[in-house]
């Protein structure tokens, strides 16, 4: 699924010239989903505004929505007032260092809006959880259950309204999985 109007700039080029970016920057790596009209959900931002963050969903099989309020993975957004500062690429292309400058620091006004405009996708491949999966059940055999719980969690659990745009993407995840053999 692609947001509609954006351009895909890689990192390095970013860090190699910060001046080429748009007044809306959002960092994502593999497992990020963006809705598709993200950028006009943003549109009515401030124009003093330097960042701005969304609850955070999280796809495993399942959709479930953070409570709190903190810049995971995909759930925020950098605007053209922060571009100001020296090395903003640096301070904020990860989703801990976006944190600090938004709510522990302050470096930048922020603004939170309640639209589900991202999901981050942690399927059985996913870093993260794989170190989960084999930290409980080593080996193979933990694996297989990983995959085996996405693909049962997938098929029976769909998104709300608000993330209706997701389905597609969660179905197609679902359907990789379970094509999967064991050997």
């Amino acid at each position: 699924m692609t947001v509609t109007g954006a351009d895909c700039v890689r990192l390095n080029e970013l860090l190699e010239k910060p001046q080429i970016a748009a007044d809306i920057v959002l960092f994502s790596d593999d497992d990020d989903w963006f809705c598709p009209v993200l950028l006009e959900e943003l549109e009515g931002v401030p124009a003093d505004i330097g960042g701005v963050t969304w609850p955070s969903v999280r796809y495993d099989g399942a959709f479930q929505l953070r409570k709190d309020i903190y810049c995971y993975t995909n759930n925020y957004a950098v605007l053209a007032p922060a571009h100001k500062q020296p090395n903003w690429v640096e301070l904020y292309a990860q989703h801990g260092g976006a944190d600090a400058c938004f709510h522990k620091r302050a470096v930048v006004k922020t603004a939170r809006i309640g639209s589900l405009l991202s999901v981050t996708n942690k399927h059985p491949a996913s870093t993260v959880t794989i170190e989960k999966t084999l930290a409980k059940t080593p080996g193979r055999d933990g694996l297989v259950e990983a995959v085996e719980d996405y693909v049962c969690r997938g098929k029976v659990n769909k998104p709300g309204t608000e993330l209706q745009w997701s389905m597609e993407l969660a179905a197609k995840a679902v359907e990789v999985f379970a094509s999967l053999k064991t050997r």
